[in-house]
């Protein structure tokens, strides 16, 4: 029988796929790619009413452009193992109990601006985590980060 999906030839073509989704937000976020050109670039400056919070274990396998601050929880974990764009002036906030891992990921800013960085809170024991794995990229960051391999 015939089907609604767009890529079939027939008049009823209205319905596209999860995974014909899933291709149109990868080359959306892809840099460079003739479809991301189309975007109007939202992600180059802060706006904090579109702040994400982190609040459970989490991980992004995929490129992502963030168009506010980036805030993970005391308990919580974020792993990044993906192109990220922070806007300009735009943090990540490690609360204290909270872990960040910094995965064969790049951060930057993709519209050639300066972003805050990271901010880790907390003392001691109770002392936010960020964790390299591989060789991180770190681009556009006013403040740089410290760490400390680990052993």
């Amino acid at each position: 029988g015939a089907s609604n999906n767009m890529m079939d030839y027939n008049a009823m073509q209205n319905a596209i796929t999860p995974c014909q989704i899933g291709r149109i937000q990868r080359n959306f976020y892809k840099l460079n790619s003739r479809q991301r050109k189309t975007l109007e670039p939202s992600w180059c400056i802060v706006n904090p009413k579109n702040n994400i919070t982190i609040r459970k274990k989490t991980a992004w396998n995929c490129d992502k452009d963030l168009e506010g601050n980036l805030f993970i929880t005391s308990g919580a974990e974020l792993t990044i193992k993906c192109r990220l764009s922070i806007p300009k002036d735009g943090t990540i906030t490690v609360q204290s109990n909270a872990k960040l891992i910094l995965d064969q990921c790049k951060l930057h800013n993709d519209c050639g601006e300066k972003w805050a960085g990271i901010k880790v809170l907390g003392e001691g024991a109770n002392k936010g985590q960020v964790v390299f794995i591989g060789d991180p990229v770190l681009e556009n960051m006013i403040h740089t980060l410290e760490t400390k391999p680990l052993d």
